[in-house]
């Protein structure tokens, strides 16, 4: 869920130059202060752009037909972006990487056989590990997070488990929860079975 506020404040920092309202530039600012990563590819620089176009579709829907309005920011280089278009599109973007995370964790989950709501908690950790947001972390980094797990393991059985050769290898996500799951790391609490006819009432009630 996105920050309001923060949002605000982000934009207030990079449209000051402006006049209140982003440029190109400032949107380009603005959003990898609001934590979103420049496209590595074209289908991400497609989507994000798919994004925009819906965010100017709804607060700009009469563009097209009215000889006064304001230039579009996405076909004209004097265009700009708005506050509110601004935390809409950081929303929508928001939402759709939350719908790849779970979707990236389902599918992990199923193909290492361990319970999905395990590998979200691991995400999770995994995302303050690293710190560079690489994606990847090294053996030093792993063995911290495995420990804030209850998991003790040193580099070399790190190395062992995942079948690394190299002390300098960085660590993926996959291999991290691969690697918590092997050495036995457990999140999540168990569900106890309890027989109440074994039970010892007259010891419970002293």
């Amino acid at each position: 869920q996105v920050d309001i506020r923060c949002l605000q404040s982000i934009y207030a920092h990079c449209s000051a130059g402006s006049g209140g309202v982003l440029t190109r530039t400032g949107l380009q600012r603005a959003m990898q202060l609001a934590g979103v990563q420049e496209p590595l590819d074209y289908t991400e620089q497609l989507r994000i752009k798919r994004v925009q176009e819906e965010v100017l579709r709804q607060t700009r829907p009469q563009e097209g037909h009215d000889p006064f309005a304001q230039p579009n920011p996405m076909n004209d280089k004097n265009g700009t972006w708005e506050l509110r278009e601004f935390v809409m599109m950081i929303a929508s973007i928001d939402a759709l990487q939350h719908q790849d995370i779970v979707a990236s964790n389902l599918e992990l989950a199923a193909e290492l056989e361990i319970p999905a709501p395990e590998v979200a908690a691991l995400r999770d950790l995994f995302i303050e590990g690293d710190a560079d947001g690489s994606g990847s972390v090294s053996l030093d980094e792993m063995q911290k997070m495995l420990a804030r797990v209850k998991v003790s393991a040193s580099v070399k059985d790190i190395m062992s488990v995942l079948e690394i050769p190299s002390s300098t290898h960085c660590m993926t996500f996959k291999d991290f929860v691969s690697c918590a799951h092997k050495l036995g790391s457990i999140l999540l609490p168990r569900k106890v079975s309890i027989n109440l006819d074994e039970v010892d009432w007259f010891a419970l009630r002293g």
